[in-house]
């Protein structure tokens, strides 16, 4: 006779369960997004778009700043340069220089009086002891400069005056136009 097998015990409850759903059957896991993903192509042409635009955008703006700056550091130069002849014609009028300041007049002046009567001009007259040259100020219609200077002479007396100072056309020097003496 033979003696059956013991059957395992039955947990109170009921035969076992399975722990897990069984996996899902096709390729694989599914993703986590619906739209299937792209190569970026798109995103980076727009990134490139957007960067050139604004990196002309900002070129353009540094070039006009560039050319307005150009323009008011020339007319400043023009000022200067216009307050340094007046400078020196004064000055060599006040050292009697007067062949120096003959040749920083205009070609008008220039023209219409020669050296002898120009430094005969000074003759009887009051002494520039001093000066102050003050702010030039550019008529950019006339392509005038015009100089005003304060003038001290030995008799005690102050005179202000305005010169107009041009730039020789045919040399490109700045030349003072003298008011007369």
């Amino acid at each position: 006779m033979t003696v059956p097998a013991a059957s395992p015990p039955v947990p109170y409850g009921g035969p076992p369960r399975p722990l897990a759903p069984p996996p899902p059957t096709g390729p694989g896991v599914r993703p986590p997004f619906v739209a299937p993903p792209t190569d970026g192509s798109r995103r980076r042409r727009t990134r490139t778009i957007v960067l050139s635009i604004s990196a002309a955008v900002v070129a353009l703006i540094v070039a006009a700043g560039g050319i307005v700056g150009l323009y008011l550091l020339a007319e400043e130069a023009i000022r200067d340069e216009a307050r340094t002849v007046v400078t020196r014609y004064l000055t060599a009028i006040k050292d009697h220089d007067y062949p120096s300041a003959y040749r920083l007049l205009c070609p008008e002046q220039r023209d219409a009086t020669s050296l002898d009567r120009y430094t005969r001009s000074f003759v009887g007259q009051p002494a520039l002891t001093s000066f102050d040259v003050g702010e030039a100020t550019y008529s950019r219609q006339e392509l005038i400069v015009d100089v005003a200077a304060v003038l001290r002479f030995d008799s005690g007396t102050t005179s202000q005056v305005t010169y107009e100072v041009l730039q020789d056309q045919s040399t490109g020097e700045f030349k003072v136009c003298d008011p007369g003496q």
